[in-house]
């Protein structure tokens, strides 16, 4: 566990910002796979924490994938926009500049959390549009239910 904590600190000097404390603690709680359905029926893969902090493709880290898919889909909208479904515009790239992406759910959704507004959004792959789904880290994971239990999981008295 000591290494998780390391691991932990060295993604935050990373990231130069800390993770909503919840997350930290899924993070911590596992070292492979932490799966569970969120109470919207939606299926939610987390990131490990050594996972997060390999290389996902040069010069993107694992956590900076969302950076990665825009520059990705920078052909499909103007210069530094992206598609925000949720509100039928485009918005500036930059106002996401500070994330980190922690998740996958099926139909291709990947989740981030946006250190400047505290909220959790998705990014579609398909269309590489980006959508807000929750004021807080928190208020996403009311309800959550995990599904894969281990020995490692420390996190179980944790669910909601």
């Amino acid at each position: 566990m000591a290494n998780r904590h390391a691991a932990l600190q060295q993604l935050h000097a990373e990231l130069g910002f800390e993770l909503p404390v919840r997350l930290q603690s899924i993070l911590l709680a596992f070292e492979q796979q932490y799966a569970g359905v969120l109470a919207n029926g939606q299926e939610v893969s987390f990131d490990a924490l050594s996972q997060l902090l390999q290389p996902f493709v040069r010069p993107y880290a694992y956590h900076q994938r969302l950076q990665k898919f825009f520059a990705d889909a920078a052909h499909k909208y103007p210069s530094g926009q992206v598609y925000r479904r949720d509100t039928d515009a485009l918005v500036d790239t930059v106002g996401f500049a500070r994330t980190i992406a922690f998740g996958s759910g099926d139909d291709g959704v990947r989740w981030f959390w946006n250190a400047a507004d505290g909220a959790v959004w998705d990014y579609y792959l398909d269309d590489g549009s980006v959508g807000w789904v929750a004021e807080s880290f928190d208020d996403w994971m009311s309800g959550f239910q995990l599904h894969i239990q281990d020995d490692w999981n420390v996190f179980l008295e944790d669910n909601a």
